[in-house]
């Protein structure tokens, strides 16, 4: 995918190229006319180099803003690569072994903790996360645009497109979360996570003299704050490509059940997550879809606003990231590679 970004960068490059010179033969032309008709080429060189289609037609900003993706995906990728490259040839990690509970681990052991490199995966994961996020709104913004210019009825509209900005400020507006649509289900989203937390977690937690973060020994009150942090900056972009991808893309085309059993399906591979057990990722991939019901039929009822969805996304991933570093901090399981074969 690295190679043919690469490659679609620079047929882009040369193809934009005639149209920004100047009459004089300088860079900096007038930009394409707002009225550009899009061709299947340029949509398709969209999908593989978010941005192209924003820059032909003239909105070079918003262009250079989506294009900024492919460093970003192209830098993820290669610092989870080596972090995991180096974690499979580490002579110090047992190569594979089952516990006491009958879980499978591959390449995973208690030493994973201490590794002071997991801030490469953890780096790699976020820069992954927001150049998926920029590609993402790229593809839905093209969408809305093709939309406008549809025959009427062809493709149901959103009533108001939704900027990247306000995507990425809709989790931090408080009439997204209180409200009467969103604020009861959220509560009752979270309230497993919130239910297993007892007293002696908490005692417990902050009577440590010191907890592990990225293989640092720091104080728990930094700790917490050091996850929560974390939680806040992975969340938000996890859940709005999600919400752009779900109830913004797929909604549109594949309607409230289409939309959320896709939501639901793509939750599968999590069964590749050390911890999660077969029957978890089961239970994650129904609630996921359940969520995508729901999610998807607020936001067709608010016009294809999906702001309201992506708040509830965000605050039930920020929290249950939280709550799950609180009352297992030596157990963070997201920084090892493994699989847990029970049913």
């Amino acid at each position: 995918m690295t190679t043919t970004r690469l490659l679609c960068l620079v047929v882009a490059v040369a193809s934009l190229y005639p149209a920004s010179l100047a009459a004089d033969g300088s860079a900096g032309g007038t930009p394409a006319p707002t009225d550009y008709q899009l061709t299947s080429r340029d949509i398709l060189l969209n999908t593989l180099l978010p941005g192209y289609a924003q820059i032909k037609l003239g909105r070079t900003i918003d262009g250079a803003i989506y294009l900024s993706s492919v460093p970003l995906t192209i830098a993820g990728i290669a610092l989870q690569t080596h972090y995991l490259a180096k974690v499979m040839t580490d002579d110090g990690l047992e190569r594979s072994y089952t516990d006491e509970n009958g879980r499978w681990y591959v390449y995973y052991l208690e030493g994973m903790n201490e590794r002071p490199d997991k801030w490469e995966f953890l780096l790699g994961t976020v820069l992954g996360l927001y150049g998926t996020l920029l590609s993402t709104h790229s593809q839905y913004d093209l969408q809305q645009h093709l939309v406008a210019r549809a025959p009427a009825g062809a493709v149901p509209a959103a009533a108001k497109p939704i900027s990247l900005a306000h995507a990425l400020a809709a989790p931090w507006q408080p009439r997204n979360l209180f409200n009467l649509e969103i604020l009861p289900v959220f509560a009752l989203s979270v309230l497993p996570d919130v239910a297993r937390i007892d007293r002696t977690d908490l005692v417990g937690y902050f009577a440590r003299e010191s907890v592990q973060f990225l293989g640092a020994d720091v104080s728990p009150a930094a700790g917490l704050a050091l996850a929560a942090g974390g939680a806040i900056l992975i969340a938000n972009a996890n859940a709005v490509w999600e919400e752009i991808a779900y109830r913004g893309l797929q909604l549109q085309n594949r309607g409230v059940v289409g939309s959320s059993v896709r939501f639901g399906l793509v939750h599968l591979p999590n069964a590749l997550v050390p911890n999660v057990s077969i029957q978890d990722t089961l239970w994650q991939a129904t609630f996921a879809t359940m969520f995508g019901l729901y999610a998807a039929s607020v936001t067709e009822r608010n016009g294809y606003d999906f702001r309201k969805a992506i708040a509830w996304h965000f605050w039930n991933n920020a929290v249950a990231f939280t709550l799950g570093y609180l009352t297992e901090p030596d157990d963070q399981l997201f920084f090892g590679v493994g699989v847990d074969m029970r049913w």
